[in-house]
């Protein structure tokens, strides 16, 4: 994988308000199995009012985190929490393979107004555990990285961000961004031009967090439902 490094989550635009955010993610298996999982999932995703918003596939992952080779993911947007129910259900039982479980993540969901990302965006999920030992400098080097961004070209768009209270599969990360270049080419082209602030990330990486991976994605262009 192309060296992602980032990107923090950052966007100079206002945030929709949040609702409940779904992340799945699920190993390498048969397509059966994902439409089992859709079968047995419905009732709890219709009763929580669930609409998939992003879906795709994932590649390599880059970062310290120690996390499962997965295959492809989704992010739900729901009125009310969910997982509980899906848990309760069996549902996740059904993205199993050989021993992995799959990995979901629920929590407050902001969405971002961005464009769609097409089928030819370089989209990234990055799973953040933060060491919490200055919040306030954390947020002022946030600030200053967005501030550092807000007039390049070819820069990363964040679409939305997930604050996990409670997960399956993995341990619950503090944060979950989802942001994208709008194709493979964009992105070369600002790495190329900015080492600066790719080592500006890298430095707020090491300050703020214990643990962190990069997931590249490809998206589908429009949901599958």
């Amino acid at each position: 994988m192309k060296p992602l490094a980032f990107a923090a989550a950052l966007t100079a635009a206002t945030p929709a308000l949040a609702e409940t955010g779904l992340f799945l993610a699920w190993p390498k298996q048969p397509a059966s199995s994902v439409h089992q999982w859709e079968e047995t999932a419905a009732a709890s995703l219709q009763d929580a009012a669930c609409r998939l918003h992003r879906s795709g596939t994932l590649s390599a992952s880059l970062g310290p985190l120690d996390w499962p080779q997965m295959q492809g993911f989704r992010l739900y947007r729901c009125a009310s929490p969910v997982l509980a129910s899906l848990a309760a259900s069996g549902a996740p039982a059904a993205l199993a393979h050989h021993g992995h479980p799959p990995v979901l993540v629920e929590g407050s969901l902001t969405l971002f107004p961005a464009d769609a990302p097409g089928a030819e965006a370089e989209y990234i999920v990055k799973l953040s555990h933060y060491n919490n030992l200055n919040a306030p400098r954390r947020t002022d080097d946030l600030a200053a990285l967005g501030s550092a961004i807000a007039e390049l070209e070819n820069v990363w768009q964040t679409e939305a961000v997930l604050a996990p209270s409670t997960a399956l599969g993995t341990l619950r990360p503090d944060d979950v961004t989802f942001l994208y270049y709008r194709t493979g080419a964009e992105a070369e082209a600002f790495r190329a031009a900015n080492p600066g602030v790719l080592e500006q990330v890298g430095r707020f990486n090491k300050a703020h967090l214990t643990a962190f991976t990069y997931l590249g994605a490809t998206v589908q262009s429009q949901p599958v439902n």
